[in-house]
């Protein structure tokens, strides 16, 4: 982007905002995939706990039904 400067006022002003907007382009790709990764993780936290107690909740099913 700094080598954006030298070129003529026009020009580096283009430059300069296709550089922004790239760059904020790949920030929002980044933010979304690490949103995905955390939705991700927190989705795994919980998976373990159903399981648990689904598996209790067969247990006692067939307690009752003995």
């Amino acid at each position: 982007m700094y080598n954006d400067v030298n070129l003529p006022r026009d020009e580096a002003w283009q430059a300069m905002t296709e550089d922004l907007s790239k760059t904020k382009e790949s920030r929002n790709t980044l933010n979304e995939e690490n949103s995905y990764a955390q939705i991700q993780s927190s989705l795994l936290l919980l998976i373990d706990p159903l399981r648990k107690l689904k598996r209790r909740i067969a247990e006692l099913e067939a307690e009752k039904e003995e």
